[in-house]
């Protein structure tokens, strides 16, 4: 097996509550959205920016990831995830974008970069926090909370 490109450790950061609640504080307008998102499921950036609204199924509370690196899934949501998209798909055809920036238009590969570095900075996050980062922390919090790996 061989290891990802550039990848020479495993990530070690991890935010607390007390983090993830700065973090969300620091953000503003449609990027919070796109941050409780990625906290509320582990999506990837990626994985967000390509969702359209009918992939979200509110009734059955699942997230149809069509693209995505290791190919689509369904993802089981929390009531505060329900709630947080109905907030993206608000006002929006099935074919829409659901997760956009404030001036309505779909996320692009970098448009979260600065916005994230000023969010860090401004929460005083650990140095290494990055989007990705809230993927870690959703997967590690449902680990310690006994998510049955095997099933």
């Amino acid at each position: 097996v061989k290891p990802f490109k550039g990848a020479g450790k495993a990530r070690d950061v991890f935010l607390t509550i007390a983090q993830r609640r700065r973090l969300l504080a620091a953000a503003e307008g449609r990027f919070r959205l796109l941050l409780e998102a990625g906290l509320l499921t582990g999506a990837r950036y990626g994985e967000l920016r390509e969702l359209l609204v009918s992939d979200f199924d509110a009734r059955r509370k699942l997230l149809h990831i069509r693209t995505s690196k290791t190919g689509e899934r369904f993802v089981p949501l929390s009531d505060a995830a329900v709630k947080t998209f109905r907030e993206c798909a608000k006002s929006k055809l099935p074919a829409a974008h659901l997760m956009t920036r404030d001036d309505g238009q779909p996320w692009a590969h970098s448009d979260q970069d600065d916005l994230m570095r000023a969010a860090v900075k401004a929460a005083k996050l650990p140095a290494g926090s990055v989007f990705y980062t809230l993927r870690h922390t959703f997967i590690a919090t449902q680990l310690e909370a006994g998510l049955d790996v095997l099933s």
